[in-house]
């Protein structure tokens, strides 16, 4: 299922910053900020029925040759995969939900696999904290997509897993396919210098031409999950 109520929310709220501003420059921006959000949406929209209309072929076909047992696996699958989106839409992180949700319907170089096992309440985070969890999360997405090189056809892709852990938010961090591993892990470093708090918070793995695996430990506040 495709969650709208996240990029509709969006919209709604460009268009309460649009009412409280006056400047013409302002009003100029915030109606470009809207129909950015909106042509996302758009295109959201198109790659999610192409999807679905995937999914019902791969099954009709199954079901003709009467493979009922692959028919329930991929059936199995696509629930699976339904249920993550839901989780997803459910972080209670409106920015990100939209971000992540519509990411492979904007961006074609690198396609993007957002895990979430287990629901995470982000709303737990202050605004401060809200804010460079959405920075670190897409900056991570950044680095890996502007360092890729085209990999022969093959995609290339980017796998993060989002736990929520006892004091802080895990990331478990897997990019396969043609990469500029030195410029890469720099610009890692860097994020994670500008966004972190110290020691602990980026663990380097693997990490060549080829593939990559990092983690990430985001600190909460404890006094603001309570």
């Amino acid at each position: 299922m495709f969650h709208t109520f996240d990029l509709g929310w969006g919209c709604f709220e460009l268009a309460q910053e649009y009412k409280g501003r006056s400047g013409e420059a302002d009003l100029r921006d915030v109606e470009s900020e809207i129909l950015q959000v909106q042509q996302r949406f758009l295109d959201s929209l198109r790659l999610q029925r192409h999807d679905w209309l995937n999914h019902f072929q791969v099954i009709l076909g199954y079901m003709k040759l009467q493979r009922y047992d692959v028919c329930e696996e991929y059936i199995k699958k696509v629930t699976d995969q339904t249920n993550n989106e839901s989780r997803i839409a459910a972080l209670e992180h409106q920015a990100l939900v939209a971000y992540l949700l519509t990411y492979n319907a904007i961006y074609k170089e690198m396609k993007l696999e957002v895990l979430v096992p287990e629901l995470i309440n982000l709303g737990q985070l202050g605004q401060d904290e809200n804010k460079r969890f959405f920075d670190l999360v897409k900056g991570i997405i950044d680095t890996y997509r502007e360092h890729s090189i085209t990999n022969n056809g093959l995609p290339n892709t980017l796998v993060i897993e989002l736990q929520e852990l006892e004091e802080s938010i895990f990331l478990a961090v897997e990019y396969e396919g043609n990469l500029r591993e030195q410029e890469c892990i720099e610009a890692l470093r860097s994020l994670a210098s500008r966004l972190g708090d110290g020691e602990g918070f980026f663990v380097e793995g693997l990490h060549n031409d080829q593939e990559s695996i990092m983690e990430f430990y985001f600190p909460v506040n404890q006094e603001v999950k309570e």
